[in-house]
């Protein structure tokens, strides 16, 4: 019995002494003001290759892409009526058959004229020297100037002349492309002074040359 109590004692004292020495080697506690805080992790970028797999893919148009139709702009061009203005030679030949007054006679005559035409394009000017034959008198010599209108086609004349007895006189013609009446104030021997009143057709050579060229 007293050896069993005696056994017990020692063991209750090797328990003590246990306690009591990790009592001593445990690192003494910190009060919780002076705990030393924990520095925050740092957390590095992610890489260029990663913000692409983050970064949401665009949304793809599917409307139809509208194509310009409008046709491509030439280059400027200079309009009929604003291109340069030309100088150059002119033949107009005519013939003509009518009456002259107060004769009543039958009166016919062919012209050739020569000169100068400037154009303006559309319209056209006309200057030149004219000889005359005709069933009443076989030379007259005038200066004859014309404007045309070549779009329109018309055609305007004036001009003065004198045959070979010296007799003056004055012509005014209005006409459409190639046909046109004429007007003339003159004297024929043995007549008084008079009017004469014709259908002409005239062929303008320098439009045709110009048109075959």
């Amino acid at each position: 019995m007293n050896h069993r109590f005696r056994t017990c004692q020692f063991a209750l004292a090797i328990a003590l002494m246990s306690a009591s020495a990790g009592a001593q080697n445990a690192p003494p506690e910190l009060p919780p003001d002076s705990a030393s805080p924990v520095p925050p992790a740092q957390v590095s970028p992610p890489s260029p290759r990663v913000q692409e797999a983050a970064t949401p893919a665009k949304p793809v148009s599917t409307a139809p892409t509208a194509i310009d139709t409008k046709p491509a702009l030439a280059p400027p061009v200079r309009p009929p009526r604003l291109k340069m203005p030309t100088l150059g030679w002119d033949i107009n030949l005519e013939g003509a058959y009518g009456r002259y007054f107060p004769g009543h006679e039958g009166f016919g005559f062919a012209r050739f004229r020569g000169g100068l035409l400037y154009s303006m394009d559309p319209v056209f000017y006309a200057l030149g020297l004219t000889y005359d034959w005709s069933n009443l008198q076989s030379a007259t010599f005038g200066i004859q100037a014309e404007a045309m209108q070549l779009e329109a086609g018309v055609w305007v004349q004036g001009g003065a002349m004198i045959d070979k007895q010296a007799h003056p006189g004055a012509m005014f013609a209005l006409g459409w492309s190639v046909l046109g009446v004429e007007l003339q104030y003159r004297k024929f021997d043995p007549y008084d002074w008079g009017l004469t009143a014709v259908a002409k057709l005239r062929i303008p050579v320098t439009f045709i040359s110009k048109a075959l060229e």
